[in-house]
């Protein structure tokens, strides 16, 4: 096991036990002190989930893999964790050029090219998501059940009320993309 895997196993093995820890925002400011640690290892397992995928879907475009392993992670990169109300193991990656419009003058069927990524597992209760999206803002999804912690970049945010989430579905689609002219993306969905 690399240094990286051990230092991020000791982070997280707390919140995969088998019943999430009622101290659990104590460990999410954890992770947020250790937040680029964690955000370089899930862009390094994105990379590695990847090579499963088409050619088409490859995430090299955005992660970089010798800044990986330099240390170093790409510029505009957001990870979030949760808790998922029941326990599971899955791991998704959305890597997508287009997004469907979900409001604004264009009808729905209308595509925009933007460069986007979404890698998010779930280990029992715990959720993460590192997401990449350097051509829009990602807001919150106004009907999400539960609010995600960011834990990378760093911010003073503190840990919010409801970091509970219903399952992994709600989880990745808990925020929309939303450009600079306003217009509304759909929710990570390729």
């Amino acid at each position: 096991m690399s240094t990286l895997e051990a230092e991020v196993q000791s982070l997280i093995s707390p919140l995969v036990s088998t019943d999430f820890p009622c101290v659990a925002p104590m460990y999410f400011e954890e992770l947020k002190r250790r937040g680029d640690r964690l955000a370089i290892w899930l862009a390094k397992t994105a990379l590695t989930a990847s090579l499963a995928l088409p050619q088409a879907a490859d995430p090299k475009s955005i992660f970089v893999p010798s800044e990986i392993k330099a240390g170093r992670i790409s510029e505009g990169v957001r990870v979030d964790v949760a808790k998922a109300a029941t326990a599971g193991e899955t791991v998704a990656l959305a890597l997508s050029r287009e997004f469907i419009v979900q409001s604004g003058n264009l009808p729905l069927s209308a595509r925009h090219s933007l460069k986007t990524l979404q890698f998010s597992m779930q280990l029992n209760h715990l959720l993460l998501r590192i997401a990449i999206s350097p051509d829009a803002i990602e807001t919150p999804f106004p009907n999400s059940r539960g609010t995600a912690f960011r834990v990378y970049p760093r911010s003073s945010r503190e840990v919010p009320a409801c970091y509970e989430f219903p399952d992994f579905v709600a989880f990745i689609n808990g925020v929309y993309l939303r450009t600079y002219n306003g217009v509304k993306y759909d929710r990570f969905m390729p």
